[in-house]
């Protein structure tokens, strides 16, 4: 299997401009950080670095160096993620888009390059906790 094989999706539909939802989404990693973010900053710029440590409940602590790639708010948000967890590196392109849907958006989010199905399972039981963080976020 190639790492394509290994893609991840997770979508939530959610109340709110899409603005407010781009904002939020970027505003999950900042202050007061949620438990299981240890640091977070960001230069919100294509070729910008976003460095953040995590520490999941349960799990070590890990390192995600991400670089933007595209930024075209409020629709598209793209970074590619070099990250460095448990003893070993590996890196992954991430892509946000948020479309209008009615009274409500959708965020979709795609996470491509896992080097195997349990590292993106990991990942895709996390991604649903931060998405529904966004609501939140947005009310203030």
């Amino acid at each position: 299997m190639d790492a394509k094989d290994y893609d991840l999706q997770v979508e939530r539909d959610i109340d709110g401009a899409p603005g407010n939802v781009f904002d939020a989404f970027l505003a999950v990693y900042d202050e007061p950080l949620p438990d299981w973010v240890l640091h977070s900053e960001r230069d919100l710029r294509v070729g910008g670095v976003w460095d953040i440590t995590f520490r999941p409940p349960g799990a070590e602590a890990f390192q995600e160096h991400r670089i933007f790639t595209a930024i075209d708010p409020p629709h598209r948000l793209e970074y590619s993620a070099a990250i460095e967890a448990a003893g070993r590196t590996f890196e992954t392109a991430v892509v946000l888009l948020i479309t209008e849907a009615g009274e409500h958006c959708q965020a979709s989010l795609t996470q491509s390059g896992f080097p195997d199905e349990k590292t993106r399972d990991e990942f895709a039981a996390a991604w649903p906790d931060v998405l529904d963080l966004i609501p939140a976020r947005i009310a203030g």
